[in-house]
């Protein structure tokens, strides 16, 4: 029996090809995300991506000088005391040991519909908005490049909003970490493994930034429910290009201490305290003398809204 001349098995197999073409088509993954990637905000980039820097700069605080002398004599904190957890440290892996990170991960993607792992392949997917997927690699060595790799772990929730943390290991680097809204799919990515990445107490805030290598670009972001949103962006341009920032911890959910100083191993007797505090919406710098605002020419804080 045939239809029009063509036989009823060939047109049969035709429409099987078509629905499985289309179905193919539905089930192409999304385009891999990278610290890169456009819907991703780098909160360890200096500079950061252009975006909507307020005019106003944060306004001044009184800081006590016993609170400044306190500043000055704490330790400072280095990027392995920063508090943004390492996939190593809570899985108690090895880092390379990557059967023993995928049943960690195993464990926490129990009770998670929005994280899926197949394969090489881990997805996020937002409530809202387009999926995240993180793809594995190895690029072996070859005559005219050196070889590289990534591996993804899924670390769990992380910060007051409970965001996505996805830790990536890099071949040739310390690791990193993407945070993803679990509802709008907002991304930013921290290179907790060579900054500053220190959470507040509470969850609410990270600070991120370089202790070494100048000039200083220090990013505030809040991981509330709405967030990650960049709050704010701290620079040091113009006298103060020269200076690096010491990072002392947090003080308490709303404030945290840093000491401006030179970058160099060499004693700096201009060293100066500074304490940053959020009081309602705003973020305010809080220093001692107001004649020790010399030291600050080039060194300013600005609300900022990425565009992104």
């Amino acid at each position: 029996m045939t239809v029009s001349g063509a036989p009823v098995f060939c047109v049969a197999v035709l429409l099987f090809a078509s629905s499985f073409t289309a179905t193919a088509t539905s089930v192409t993954p999304p385009p891999d995300v990278r610290f890169d990637s456009v819907r991703v905000l780098d909160l360890s980039a200096n500079p950061l991506r252009p975006g909507r820097i307020d005019g106003r700069k944060s306004g001044f605080a009184a800081l006590a000088p016993a609170d400044a002398a306190a500043i000055l004599a704490a330790p400072a904190l280095s990027e392995g005391d920063s508090g943004l957890p390492f996939g190593a440290d809570l899985s108690k892996c090895a880092e390379d040991d990557i059967a023993c990170l995928r049943r960690y991960e195993q464990a926490r993607l129990k009770g998670e519909t929005g994280v899926v792992r197949a394969g090489s392949r881990l997805t996020v997917r937002p409530t809202q908005g387009a999926p995240l997927s993180f793809a594995d690699f190895d690029k072996p060595e070859s005559r005219n490049a050196d070889g590289d790799s990534a591996r993804h772990v899924y670390l769990g929730r992380i910060g007051a909003g409970k965001l996505h943390h996805v830790e990536i290991g890099f071949g040739h680097d310390s690791p990193g970490s993407f945070l993803i809204n679990p509802d709008n799919g907002k991304t930013v990515f921290v290179h907790n493994g060579g900054d500053i990445a220190a959470l507040a107490p509470d969850g609410a805030h990270i600070v991120v930034f370089n202790t070494m290598n100048p000039p200083l670009s220090l990013a505030v972001a809040s991981l509330a429910e709405t967030g990650p949103v960049l709050e704010l962006h701290c620079s040091a341009t113009g006298d103060a290009a020269d200076r690096v920032a010491q990072f002392k911890g947090w003080h308490d959910a709303n404030s945290f201490d840093l000491v401006l100083r030179k970058s160099g191993d060499a004693p700096d007797t201009q060293a100066l305290a500074l304490r940053l505090v959020r009081v309602g919406a705003e973020w305010r710098l809080a220093r001692t003398d107001p004649a020790l605002s010399g030291a600050l020419v080039g060194f300013a804080c600005r609300a900022y809204v990425p565009e992104i």
